[in-house]
């Protein structure tokens, strides 16, 4: 599959092999195509050339640092939206992410802080049964307790083993945290590179 835009080849014949039901990082400096790579694979925009695996876009869901939650909404009322089924289903499934959510029901989504309204972002992909989630550079804007808290969850979910974790970070920490296999974009040579090597911070 090559990426990229109808003047502008990014990457030519990329094939990685992303690990179902773990976490994944891709990550290469600004301008590396990191969030075109996740717009093809997420199926709004397409590939300059092959095809994805069939299935996998109706699966996959973006969660960037944009907070794209109708805010005016209270947290019940997203419960009422998505109904009954979808949240016994979330109750059974990801009871910890249930309970998280469930004590904010009358709080209006614009008074949660940007870390809860992350975490109710991820509650509402997985109650439509996604099972692939993008987090591009979803930690953006947080600090460090609502990331610490953000990225447990995210943790606690790849344990689960049925959701796979694309993550982007520019912070080293957050991929270190969160552990999983990594990839380097290198735009230069136009190349997914693989680092098989343990990363660690010296602090």
């Amino acid at each position: 599959m090559s990426i990229g835009y109808r003047q502008c080849l990014l990457y030519e014949n990329v094939s990685i092999e992303i690990r179902i039901g773990e976490i994944n990082n891709i990550i290469g400096e600004n301008g590396s195509g990191k969030s075109t790579f996740y717009k093809t694979i997420a199926g709004e925009i397409p590939p300059l050339s092959g095809k994805l695996p069939d299935g996998f876009r109706n699966h996959t869901a973006i969660i960037s640092d944009y907070i794209s939650l109708p805010e005016e909404m209270t947290v019940n009322d997203f419960f009422d939206f998505i109904g009954v089924e979808k949240q016994e289903f979330m109750r059974k499934k990801y009871p910890t992410l249930f309970d998280t959510i469930s004590i904010l029901v009358d709080q209006q989504i614009k008074t949660l802080s940007t870390g809860q309204k992350r975490i109710l972002e991820i509650f509402s992909v997985l109650s439509s049964n996604k099972s692939i989630i993008i987090l591009d550079e979803a930690c953006n804007g947080l600090d460090y307790q609502n990331r610490d808290f953000f990225l447990d969850c995210i943790k606690e979910l790849s344990l689960k083993n049925d959701v796979t974790i694309l993550h982007t970070s520019h912070n080293l920490e957050d991929v270190i945290k969160l552990g999983g296999q990594i990839f380097l974009l290198d735009k230069d040579e136009k190349k997914f590179i693989h680092i098989r090597e343990n990363l660690s911070m010296i602090v």
